[in-house]
């Protein structure tokens, strides 16, 4: 697998996004982001836009958060 540009947000459950995570180049395989600032306790969804030659993916994961 090549390398790929991706984008990745954190959303607060009404859509709203909170935090820019990520957006640049990544290399194969798996990597761990980490969101900074500060956030209210509860629910958040991330949202990671992939780009590569054969097109875009779009995953969504649930973030609890608890401090």
């Amino acid at each position: 697998m090549d390398a790929v540009e991706a984008r990745v947000t954190l959303h607060d459950v009404s859509g709203r996004r909170v935090a820019s995570v990520f957006e640049g180049r990544l290399d194969a395989g798996s990597h761990r982001l980490e969101a900074r600032g500060s956030f209210a306790h509860g629910m958040y969804f991330a949202r990671a836009e992939v780009r590569r030659a054969a097109g875009v993916t779009v995953l969504v994961a649930k973030v609890p958060y608890r401090r």
